[in-house]
């Protein structure tokens, strides 16, 4: 059997799993594994929960960089570059 042939009956029994996630209310999973996100982003598809998933260090990777700082930070260490460069 392969493992498309498993397919509905995975899909069947991950029902419980939709109806948790359902309740929470939650517009995105996060979850730290791979497979997971495959997984959930099935179910998710197949009952329609209209959520999104990503992984955990997708989340945090997104926290941590602000584009308006970033950008900042660019400039200030082009600036120092230019200052230092000049004063030699």
């Amino acid at each position: 059997m392969s493992m498309a042939e498993y397919r509905p009956s995975r899909l069947k029994s991950a029902k419980i799993k939709a109806d948790q996630l359902t309740a929470t209310g939650a517009k995105t999973v996060v979850t730290s594994c791979h497979n997971c996100v495959d997984g959930l982003t099935d179910l998710i598809g197949h009952y329609k929960l209209g959520m999104d998933v990503t992984q955990l260090v997708n989340l945090v990777a997104n926290a941590l960089v602000i584009d308006d700082v970033v950008e900042e930070n660019k400039k200030k260490y082009a600036e120092k570059e230019e200052v230092s460069s000049g004063a030699q």
